[in-house]
């Protein structure tokens, strides 16, 4: 049952996500902000935005479950994630003037992504993190100084390690057999 009313609402949220992540990456273009500035709104925008695909499946739960949206869990909610939040770090791309290191990131990712849909191994999303808005950050407090982002990178690794491999083998929600 999941199934059916998680891929139909899923399908309006990511319908969602697509225009409004236009709409306010766009928008971006047309106000004047000083460079650090925007790197932190960036931030805190596609933070917001990665959020919005799921909102029309938020009411689904199983019953007697603590977990969080059950719909989030299946591979047809998270390779379309995952292309969308490529989408979303193209704009960004464009919107920061085609900085050579965020490509060479994104152009990372996709890779990462590619295998994981064509695999639907999330194993491939350990070594092919994604690491964008960690550079956005990472260039607002220092700039093209890469003295540090090896400490960022290793942070990052050790997180991606833990949410697409530890807490999946022992989270007691996604273990468990979806069928209502």
């Amino acid at each position: 049952m999941y199934d059916f009313l998680c891929k139909d609402k899923l399908r309006l949220g990511f319908i969602l996500r697509f225009v409004v992540t236009v709409i306010i990456l766009y928008s971006l273009k047309f106000f004047s902000h000083k460079k650090e500035d925007l790197l932190l709104l960036i931030v805190v925008k596609l933070i917001l935005l990665d959020t919005i695909e799921s909102l029309p499946t938020l009411f689904y739960r199983q019953q007697n479950e603590t977990c969080w949206n059950p719909c989030t869990r299946f591979n047809y909610y998270q390779i379309p994630d995952k292309i969308l939040d490529l989408f979303s770090y193209l704009l960004v791309y464009v919107l920061l003037d085609y900085d050579k290191y965020l490509f060479i990131l994104i152009a990372w990712r996709f890779f990462g992504v590619y295998l994981f849909a064509t695999t639907q191994k999330r194993e491939w999303l350990i070594p092919f993190f994604d690491f964008v808005k960690e550079y956005l950050v990472y260039l607002y407090f220092f700039g093209y100084n890469f003295k540090y982002i090896w400490i960022f990178f290793l942070c990052k690794i050790g997180i991606e390690g833990y949410h697409h491999y530890y807490f999946l083998l022992h989270n007691r929600c996604l273990n468990r057999p979806i069928r209502s």
